[in-house]
């Protein structure tokens, strides 16, 4: 009798374990399905030319030229990080929740430039690239050989908000070289053994019909 009672229980406490996985797992088909009406919706016609330093794109400003789905403040709860071209080598990031069965704009914490996405123009040197690494955080990497590089790494705030949780500019023009973490200054060796644990793991995709599946 107490072994059938203890494996009854056993069973009981599996299902119970199982039950939140399952259910978080059930909501993101649901969150993805709601993101591809929404990005089917703002897809993005725009296109450039290899140097046209002049266009740019009369678009509504939630238009989507690629993405991201991920989960990138670790509640098991997807988020959709957006691309929106402006014009050549120009454009900027948005990050979007699903919450109370709508799609919201996570707004960027205490910074009135970047009150519209995360600024990613680069047409005068350099690239921008756009990656989720395998600890969840939205990396934003500019890049130019001759100068030196600027990474930003992001998360979303418990109070919902996007921040800056390392940055780093390593500039051999101006011979400026800094390291932050939560905006407060860090060696360049603590700056690294941080980064070096991040490897890439999504980056951004066409917005089409063929990726919207």
């Amino acid at each position: 009798m107490k072994r059938i009672l203890l494996f009854t229980m056993i069973i009981v406490n599996i299902l119970l374990f199982m039950l939140p996985v399952c259910a978080k797992e059930t909501d993101n088909k649901k969150v993805k399905k709601t993101y591809y009406k929404y990005l089917q919706k703002n897809e993005s016609l725009f296109e450039v030319e290899e140097g046209d330093w002049y266009k740019r794109n009369t678009e509504k400003k939630n238009s989507v030229k690629s993405y991201i789905i991920a989960d990138i403040n670790s509640d098991g709860v997807l988020e959709l990080i957006t691309y929106h071209i402006t014009g050549y080598k120009m454009g900027y990031v948005n990050i979007y929740r699903y919450k109370d069965n709508k799609i919201k704009r996570v707004k960027c914490s205490n910074n009135k430039e970047e009150n519209y996405g995360i600024n990613v123009d680069c047409n005068a040197a350099g690239r921008y690239e756009i990656y989720v690494c395998n600890k969840n955080h939205l990396h934003i990497v500019w890049t130019d050989e001759r100068i030196g590089k600027n990474e930003q790494v992001y998360r979303i705030s418990k109070k919902g908000k996007i921040y800056k949780k390392y940055e780093m500019l390593e500039d051999s023009l101006i011979i400026k070289y800094e390291y932050y973490k939560n905006s407060k200054k860090i060696t360049k060796k603590e700056y690294y053994s941080a980064i070096k644990k991040c490897k890439k793991n999504k980056e951004l995709i066409e917005n089409v019909k063929e990726n919207r599946k």
